[in-house]
């Protein structure tokens, strides 16, 4: 038998709050849409191919970082759902704490994208 909407509950995008020192405290990471993700890795293709004079590997590296950059732009969001850093916020703010923005994004892309840990709200 057919499902009705009576039958499930509609999904809500997930949310969680996550510890980020560098800010203070924790901050809110949400979920991703597919819609989003499928852009995301066409950016992030696109963003591969090797520069003048930059090699295979250089270029690789460079997309990534952009990426976790646009990436945290997009899914850090404030009470309100409105991205808390920008892409250069974000950029500035790992000059100080590289190892801690890097750690921070990889936590943080695992639940966007609907990691093993990923919480409803």
């Amino acid at each position: 038998m057919a499902l009705d909407r009576t039958q499930f509950k509609v999904p809500v995008l997930p949310k969680k709050a996550i510890p980020f020192a560098p800010l203070g405290g924790e901050v809110i990471v949400r979920g991703l849409l597919l819609s989003e993700q499928l852009a995301n890795t066409a950016r992030q293709i696109a963003e591969r191919e090797a520069q003048p004079g930059e090699t295979e590997g250089e270029a690789i590296a460079r997309a990534n970082g952009v990426m976790a950059l646009r990436l945290l732009s997009q899914i850090v969001i404030d009470p309100e759902g409105k991205p808390l850093l920008s892409v250069q916020e974000w950029e500035a703010l790992s000059a100080t704490h590289a190892a801690e923005v890097f750690e921070f994004a990889r936590a943080a892309a695992d639940f966007a994208i609907g990691g093993a840990d990923a919480e409803k709200n």
